[in-house]
């Protein structure tokens, strides 16, 4: 089965999935999110009916996540609101709740927690709010991981299985863990520290902005990237005691094993922690890519999946078309093939656009429900959505295997 592509809009900025793939909401880089209705056809494919438009947001929208316990909808932007919604009677009628982050600055993304009692929105004004339900008012009301805690914007948060533990990412060149309990929301059970303790610190290779991060499944590791090309693998996190044995953050960074994967090609911009044997990463060479654990405890990174990455030219091509290229309206388009052989090192030259489905960035990746077929989707600024089959993963991975 070959990875299914799908023009929805000129350009996704963001997207979100039901638990059950019955509805898809995304963000056509405007102030409005739009619902389709997802149905299966015989040939396991997949159709999109739209339904509802959502215009309560007057700036762009940054961020949508849907519940997977309670299946409402999260949407933040840069308005400085979020909002809950609800489903009516009819799917095409969605009620919103707003929510009060109390920020000054553009709501950037946004995650529900495992238990779908609470959610938390990073914002660019070096907060990260977590927000839980005050039914006496009717709505959303936040609690403040604080300026001073972040030196810049949150541009991404992830919620530990835990659902005690947010881990934000930074353009300060930083991966954060916090311990976000909330007594309101999560019961009056007995607290190791306060709210918005610092619990981990995690540096980038060379302090580049880390656009994007994800947990593994049973919540032992943390995989970021960052703008420097580089994916980050945190790891031995799962030891019982790790995260209330009483020690401060950098006394706990010590104790973990950072591996860094450096990228040839272009930085990527969003990451999905697969399970312990794959994280999924995708960005600016306009294709995922699969980083996995090799021999004596490093990682690697293989090929683009579905034949992405510009077209390629020798590495033994003229330099000096090289250089014309770059005073020609040009630049290096960026290109990535770690699987080895003659042209891993090859030159991606601008102009020439990946051959894969995507045309361009890639700007979201979702996991989708098992046994549906596909493993995950994606989707960038060319405005494609991509679903991935489950074989794209269990082929790249077993061609990876030392």
């Amino acid at each position: 089965m070959a990875a299914q592509p799908h023009q929805l809009a000129p350009v996704v900025s963001c997207f979100a999935v039901s638990a059950d793939l019955s509805y898809l909401a995304l963000c056509p880089n405007t102030s409005s999110v739009t619902i389709y209705r997802v149905t299966q056809d015989a040939a396991n494919g997949y159709s999109f009916t739209q339904i509802a438009s959502l215009e309560e947001h007057d700036q762009l929208v940054a961020g949508i996540d849907w519940c997977p316990v309670t299946n409402k909808l999260l949407t933040c932007a840069h308005d400085r609101n979020a909002y809950v919604w609800t489903r009516g009677t009819a799917e095409e009628t969605w009620d919103p709740v707003l929510t009060i982050l109390r920020t000054q600055r553009a709501a950037l993304c946004c995650q529900w927690s495992p238990k779908g009692n609470k959610f938390a929105v990073g914002t660019a004004a070096k907060t990260a709010c977590v927000c839980y339900y005050e039914g006496e008012n009717n709505w959303w009301v936040s609690k403040l991981i604080k300026k001073g805690l972040h030196r810049s914007s949150v541009v991404d948060v992830r919620w530990h299985p835990n659902n005690m533990l947010l881990a934000t990412a930074s353009t300060d060149g930083c991966a954060r863990v916090f311990f976000a309990q909330i007594p309101d929301a999560d019961g009056a059970a007995s607290a190791p520290c306060p709210f918005s303790t610092p619990l981990l610190e995690v540096r980038s290779d060379s302090g580049a902005w880390v656009h994007s991060l994800d947990w593994s499944p049973d919540g032992s590791s943390l995989a970021f990237v960052a703008h420097d090309a580089t994916v980050c693998v945190v790891e031995g996190m799962g030891a019982p005691g790790f995260w209330d044995d009483g020690t401060d953050a950098a006394s706990r960074a010590t104790r973990v094993g950072v591996k860094n994967v450096r990228l040839r090609g272009l930085p990527m911009a969003c990451v999905w922690f697969a399970d312990a044997e794959c994280v999924v990463v995708a960005g600016h060479e306009g294709a995922p890519m699969i980083v996995s654990p090799q021999g004596g405890g490093s990682w690697a990174a293989g090929a683009l999946l579905g034949g992405g990455g510009g077209a390629r030219t020798s590495k033994r091509a003229s330099q000096f078309a090289e250089a014309s290229a770059l005073f020609q309206g040009g630049g290096i388009l960026g290109g990535h093939n770690n699987g080895g052989g003659a042209d891993s090192d090859a030159v991606y030259v601008k102009g020439k656009p990946p051959s894969g489905p995507h045309s361009a960035c890639v700007t979201s990746i979702r996991a989708l429900p098992r046994g549906k077929g596909y493993a995950f989707a994606t989707a960038g600024v060319d405005g494609k959505l991509v679903f991935w089959p489950d074989q794209t993963l269990a082929g790249k991975m077993s061609q990876m295997a030392l």
